[in-house]
């Protein structure tokens, strides 16, 4: 966040062009880069805490294009969104530390094909996203722990969990403590995130 965003962007678009140069046309790299691109303007710009459902989903896939450059043979991703929520507004950068999570907690350790499914629901006039793997899972006291230190006063709590703590930590701060991240998981067999806001646009 200390580097200029433009100035980011700029070097980015110049590589970008260098190697659609150098291929002469559509490459891996170029297409890298635009996607690494994509997913920076929306983790490094500061038009505020919220934006769409819809922007948050085009830049996730931004970034699941970046992983599948080192791990395209170890998972893949379904998505099932309501197209009634796109329009709602969530915290930026809410669904990439799960999914990070999933890839380098469930996927690598279990290997194989793994899938992980992201579905977005409207529910109770709440929008509800559900990220289920198919990875190691935890035990039932890693979830038990995991599932207390997310309900623990986020103003205190110092959880391991870094990546989903702070997605939870946030959406509690901008929405209330009735809001959030729970898990369910069961080793070996995969494990369930579950993140609640409410629906406003």
């Amino acid at each position: 966040a200390q580097v200029n965003p433009h100035f980011l962007y700029n070097t980015l678009e110049t590589i970008n062009w260098l190697a659609y140069d150098m291929a002469g046309g559509e490459n891996p790299v170029s297409a890298a880069l635009v996607n690494l691109a994509g997913f920076f303007r929306n983790t490094l710009s500061f038009s505020g805490y919220l934006i769409t459902v819809d922007e948050e989903i085009r830049y996730t896939k931004d970034y699941i294009k970046i992983l599948h450059l080192r791990y395209a043979d170890l998972f893949s991703v379904k998505w099932d969104i309501d197209d009634a929520i796109l329009p709602c507004k969530v915290i930026k950068t809410c669904l990439q530390p799960i999914i990070e999570n999933a890839v380098y907690h469930g996927f690598k350790p279990k290997g194989g094909n793994r899938l992980l499914t992201v579905t977005g629901k409207l529910s109770d006039n709440n929008i509800v996203f559900t990220l289920s793997d198919d990875g190691a899972g935890m035990s039932p006291e890693e979830v038990s722990s995991l599932n207390k230190s997310l309900n623990t006063n986020v103003y205190t709590n110092i959880s391991p969990h870094i990546g989903l703590a702070n997605v939870n930590k946030r959406i509690k701060i901008i929405f209330g403590e009735n809001y959030g991240l729970s898990v369910k998981s069961s080793e070996g067999c995969g494990t369930d995130v579950r993140i609640t806001i409410p629906a406003s646009q």
